[in-house]
This record gives structure tokens, sequence and C-alpha cells, in this order.
């Protein structure tokens, strides 16, 4: 477990501002692209909802724009009305569980919301800005200001609008128009009274033509690897088995292929599994595209777990458990005695020869830096795996592979959660059929381009950012580490630097600390075991209570978000043992450590040491 010791300036100008924490889920009016995306990524953290496929992000911009509409600012970027919040309280306050007392409607209602309540109360995730658990039936209509308790009053709301209805989002509200009709329906004017039949077309296109301008607005420019495993089994059959291609090619369709950019790889799988082609294969978009359709279909039985095996041996070239020390040395001329070459599984003789390559793992040297790319995998299937799976999917995802599980129709919801990343309801998609697949992409699309890319300690990374582009990193932190030391250095052009130990995706809204780093400067992230609080600066952290009723932190990982501001900008991420750094390539200046209660005064320390 660690905290952060210091934070370096370098040249005093690398960094031009500096703070604590920041979460703006908690500022009353406060909205936009990063403040929506700090709250949905807080809710679907704490996993106490199913997934709601952007139900809950496309309600903000309906509603209020995302919180941009001055007129909605009173009840949050969800525009949660009085009598919608008393709705959620009143189930919980009134309804008994054994009947005697209450109507059955309600018993219903209550047993419904009850589990969400109790799931809530006990989350580390979603506490109130004291860090206390948030007891609903407490909540006041005025706090919905804060955008945290907008969004759960919404979310509530549909959750007991979805039993009331007797509706499901996974088989009825996976469409977008459908999700604007349910919207028209029940959240305008609270859903007292029906609207007309063109007032509720009039609101539908409204909730349509806002969602697209929330996916121009917010998109995500993240570049990954992203490889497709998709189920060709006999089960699926050669129509689905199109329209799942079709799916598969309208995410890549959404990227910007190419060598420096994001790159695509597909393997289609029944009882063995066939790469089709991997990321180094095409470098446009629409080469990807149109190689996606062409993959044949061919029928046979269902082995998952050899599929997902042969992404990550054949497509990520992985085959090390990476821990906080370096990996073995990189090998490739032949593949290491532990390792299965994709020739080898499953000896499927379909395996074309330019398959039958080594495994090769990754560089781990700091000396050689080398590209980031956060890496994703793709799963669709509509059945159960012959075989266990648990084994790989594990190894994926202690590789640092970003699973997502895509279930249609009589999928396994046990083998989905154990192939989905965590949490589940962030990377686990059941649909009813293949029909409706495509309305799920946006989703996809989003979560998958803000996937974190792993960084081992004793590795350096290096990246290219367009302005506005950001890149996602995660580090794992072990406690037999004494001190670790994150550098971020501008090669050319300029960053802004987010950190947090709970959040993936820090960001302007939601982050433990940031710097901005100037061109040919860098920012240092020293962190140390045991370790300190921030005092004074009231920096959130994630808790979990003792059994003398004490906290204790659970952090094993640093978030970082980093984002390029000028046109064109090149940086350098190093993970070092060790409370200093080796200076990376084309950074100048001293280490200037600053004990960690200066973390909140950063600002003013800069002033003071441009005065000397």
């Amino acid at each position: 477990m660690f905290r952060v010791l210091s934070f370096s300036l370098l040249a005093l100008v690398a960094i031009s501002s500096c703070n604590g924490a920041l979460d703006a889920t908690f500022t009353a009016g406060s909205g936009g692209c990063d403040v929506i995306e700090a709250v949905i990524t807080k809710i679907t953290l704490a996993n106490v909802f199913p997934n709601d496929y952007g139900f809950l992000r496309r309600i903000a911009y309906a509603e209020s724009r995302g919180g941009l509409d001055a007129s909605m600012k009173g009840s949050g970027p969800w525009a949660v009305s009085e009598s919608m919040l008393n709705a959620t309280q009143t189930v919980l306050s009134s309804g008994q569980a054994n009947g005697t007392t209450s109507s059955p409607s309600v018993v219903r209602d209550f047993n419904f919301l009850e589990p969400l309540r109790m799931a809530l109360a006990n989350s580390t995730i979603l506490r109130n800005a004291q860090g206390a658990p948030i007891i609903w039936t407490s909540v006041t209509f005025g706090q919905l200001s804060q955008p945290l308790y907008s969004a759960l009053a919404s979310r509530l709301y549909l959750h007991l609008l979805l039993r009331r209805t007797g509706m499901t989002i996974e088989n009825d509200r996976v469409r977008l128009d459908k999700q604007a009709e349910f919207w028209s329906k029940n959240f305008v004017g609270d859903g007292k009274t029906a609207p007309s039949a063109a007032e509720e077309t009039r609101l539908s296109e409204l909730f349509v033509n806002r969602t697209r301008e929330l996916d121009d607005l917010c998109a995500c420019t993240a570049d990954v690897d992203m490889a497709f495993v998709m189920d060709m089994s006999g089960s699926v059959g050669g129509t689905d088995f199109r329209l799942s291609t079709q799916f598969a090619a309208n995410i890549a369709q959404s990227f910007v292929v190419g060598a420096n950019a994001t790159r695509v790889a597909l393997i289609t799988y029944s009882s063995n599994p066939i790469v089709n082609f991997r990321f180094t294969a095409y470098n446009t978009t629409s080469a990807v595209y149109q190689a996606i359709l062409s993959a044949p279909y061919r029928g046979g039985g269902t082995d998952t777990g050899k599929a997902i095996q042969a992404m990550i041996e054949s497509i990520f070239g992985l085959n090390y458990i990476p821990t906080t020390q370096p990996p073995p040395p990189a090998t490739t001329t032949s593949p290491p005695t532990t390792a299965t070459t994709p020739a080898n599984i499953g000896g499927d003789s379909e395996f074309p020869a330019d398959n039958e390559i080594p495994v090769v793992t990754i560089p781990p040297t700091t000396s050689v830096p080398v590209a980031i790319q956060s890496r994703v995998g793709i799963v669709v299937t509509d059945g159960r795996s012959n075989n266990p799976l648990k084994e790989q999917a594990l190894r994926a995802h202690q590789l640092g592979i970003t699973l997502f599980a895509i279930g249609v129709g009589k999928a396994d919801a046990a083998e989905l959660d154990e192939i989905a990343s965590d949490p589940n309801s962030a990377h686990v998609y059941h649909v009813g059929e293949f029909s409706v697949i495509e309305n799920i992409r946006t989703s996809i699309r989003q979560r998958s381009c803000r996937a974190s890319a792993p960084v081992d300690i004793g590795v350096t990374v290096t990246g290219v950012l367009d302005e506005g582009e950001s890149q996602f990193v995660s580090i794992g932190l072990s406690p037999d580490e004494p001190t670790i030391t994150v550098s971020v250095a501008a090669t050319t052009g300029s960053l802004d630097v987010y950190a947090s130990f709970d959040f993936p995706n820090p960001s302007a809204a939601l982050n433990d600390f940031f710097g901005q780093v100037m061109e040919g400067n860098a920012a240092d992230f020293v962190l140390e075991n045991p370790q300190i609080t921030l005092n004074g600066g009231g920096r959130r952290r994630r808790q979990a209570t003792t059994g003398s009723g004490g906290n204790t932190t659970t952090n094993n990982q640093l978030y970082i978000s980093v984002l390029g501001r000028g046109p064109t900008n090149q940086f350098t991420l190093s993970v070092n043992n060790g409370g200093m750094t080796t200076r990376p390539p084309n950074s100048s200046g001293e280490h200037l450590h600053v004990s960690a209660w200066l973390l909140t005064s950063c600002a003013i320390l800069v002033v003071y040491l441009f005065s000397l």
C-alpha cells in the first residue's frame, strides 16, 4: 500500500500547476464530459447496479446536456425531480419484507430496491464527500445538485421503473430507440401523465439527437490494441455470425487504425481457434473493416478457453505473469519451454502456416523504451464452452488485457463473469439475440477506449498524443517495494498528468493529484511505503473498515492519465524502484522534493521558489 511521499518539481517550470485531490462529483452545479464520466466511473466500479448499456449516461445528456443546461443545475445533470427522489425513498422507508403492513406491490418494490440500498450503504467507493456511507433514505433534494447524488437518484428510479413496467435492460432497453421511448414515457414529467403520440415522438427524437451529440462531444480518442474473439460454433449459424462480424467491423471502424494508432486483430473459433489476422496485417480502418467482414464461417463446437489462450499467445504475444519485478528476457527466435505456440493450440489443421510463430515476451528493460498501448479483448459467444475457460481468462486479466464478455441468447452467465475484467457491470454484456448486438457498440467502444495499459516496475514506455488525446496507464503497487518513482516527461508538446489510487481514467474532474508538464521537462510522483496521508488537503481515498472500527487503505494500483495539450505531444513514462529516477531523454532540471502536505499548496510554493 502506497501514498504519495513527494512530488518533484523539475526546473520549476516543468509543472505549471499541481493540486491535491479534486472530486467534482460532489461540486454542486458542475457538469460536462469529465464530470459525467467521473460519476459513471464511480457507479460502475462500485458494482451496485447491473450494466445499464449506456442508459444512465444518455439520460444526463437528454435531460440537461450533461449538466451544461443552466436551468437544470438545481437538481443536477440528471434533472431528478423531488417526486422521483421521494418515490425511491418512500419504497425503502415504508416497505415491509414480510408484507404484513404494506400492499403486495409495495413489498415487491421494497424487495427490489432494498438490496441496492444495502449495497450502496456498504460500498467503499460510493461515499459522501466526508468519506461516510450514503444512507439513501436520509438524502435531501438539495443534495441532488451534486452530480453523484443526481445520478444515484436517477439510477434508483430507473431500477424501480424497470420492475414496475416488467422490462429488462438486457432484452428491451439495449436499443437506443427503445431507451428514448422509455425515457419519454417515464422520466419526462415524472411519468405521471403519458405524453401524446406527437410529444412522445418529439421527446424520443430529442433523446436520440442529444445522445449523438454526446458521442461526438465526449468521444474517447485513445489508441488501443484490440483483439476480437468471435464464436463461430454451430449454434451461432452463418446468418448470426455475419451479424456479429458486422458488429465487430463497426467497432473497429469507429477507431483510427494504423501502425502508430489503434491496431486490430481477429480470432474466430469453434472447437479450435483460427487467427484470421494479427495487429500488423492492416494499417487502415477501411482495410480492417473489410477483413473482419470477410472472415469465413465454419461451425463446430465451442472452446472459448482455447480461443482466449490463442488471443494471449498468438495475438498479444504474452507468456509471463507480470509482477512488480521485470519479466524474463525477451525472445524472438524460439518460444520458452513453458509456453505454447499457436500451432499447438488444439493442433487445429486449419491454422495457416504463417500463424505458426513463436510466442514473444514483452521487452522489460528500462534502457529500451517500448511503445505503450492498452490491450483489449472482446469475446462474443452464444453458448457454454465445451472445456473450462477460467484459467485462461484469469491469465489474460493478470497480463493486463481488459476483457469484455458479450453473451448472446443462452450464453452462460457464469462464464461471462469469468471471462470479463472487473467490474462485471462494466465488462459483461448479455443481449437476447444477435439482431440487437449492434446497439451496444457505442458503449463497448467508449469503455474499450478507456482501458488502461499496464506498466511494470523497471519499464519505460513512450507514446505520442494528438491534442485532446489521452493515454491511460495502470501501475501495480506492492508493499515489498519500499519506494517507487513514476516519471512522466514531455519530449515534445505539453501534457496534463492526472493520477488516482482508486479510479481508472483520472481526469480534471476526479483525481488524487495532477501536474502540467511543459516540453523538455518531467513530473515525478514519488510513492513510499509505509504510506503517509496528505494532511489538510482532504484527499479522498478508498478505505476498508478494520475490526476495531478504524480505517485502513486497500489500494494496490496507481492509475495515470496523460492528456496531450499541444498539437503533437510525445512523452516518456518510466516506473522505477527508489525515490530518484534516471532522467528521461530531453528532460532537464533538478529534483526538488516537496513534503506531502505541501501538495495542497503547490501553486504558492512555485511562486515562492521563483522569487528566490
